[in-house]
This record gives structure tokens, C-alpha cells and sequence, in this order.
């Protein structure tokens, strides 16, 4: 079970590192260098919404637990939309710093 953590840990690093997340401007994070979580949850949930940010971050965080990419996939793209799949990348992002924050 650690092991599938560590493992999921590891996706989400890579997802974030290969997202293009660095191309939001400094601007819009709320400052220059690396974005806070707080300032990508503001960011977020300005342009998602509460409702979708609020479904998409719960269902990331259950990623470790999740074995089935396709669902996973699924459920973003029914959560999010094909317009704000961009955000994807930001929401991926925001777990992994979060997730450093707890570790």
C-alpha cells in the first residue's frame, strides 16, 4: 500500500514537471517565482469554480487509491469539461504541493 502511494506520489511529480504549469504568468500566481498552494487554489478556483475545483481536487487526492487510469481520466474530463481540461496541469500542481507540505 506504501508502495502504491510512493508510486502515485512519483505520477503526480512527473504530471506536474511535464505539465507546462510554469507557463501561467507570475502575475496571475500571485507573484513572481514558484506558485504557493494557496495562491494555485485562488487561481483555480477562480477559473473552475467551487463546485468543479472542489470535485476535481477530492478526486486527485484519491489517485494513490485509484488503479484504473480510463476512470480516472473519465472523471476529470466529466468533472472539468473538455474547456478546462487546461487546468489540469495547475490542479496536479496544487496536490503535489500540498502533499510535500504534509509529508
Amino acid at each position: 500500500d506504501q508502495l502504491r502511494e510512493s508510486a502515485a506520489e512519483q505520477d503526480l511529480l512527473a504530471a506536474g514537471l511535464m505539465s507546462g504549469v510554469d507557463e501561467t504568468p507570475d502575475e496571475e500566481l500571485g507573484g513572481a517565482g514558484e506558485p504557493s498552494a494557496l495562491a494555485l487554489r485562488r487561481v483555480l478556483r477562480g477559473h473552475l469554480g467551487d463546485a468543479a475545483f472542489d470535485e476535481a481536487h477530492a478526486r486527485l487526492q484519491r489517485v494513490a487509491e485509484e488503479e484504473d487510469d480510463d476512470a480516472l481520466v473519465g472523471d476529470l474530463q466529466r468533472i472539468l469539461g473538455a474547456h478546462r481540461l487546461d487546468k489540469l496541469p495547475m490542479m496536479l500542481q496544487l496536490i503535489y504541493l500540498e502533499e510535500q507540505r504534509r509529508g
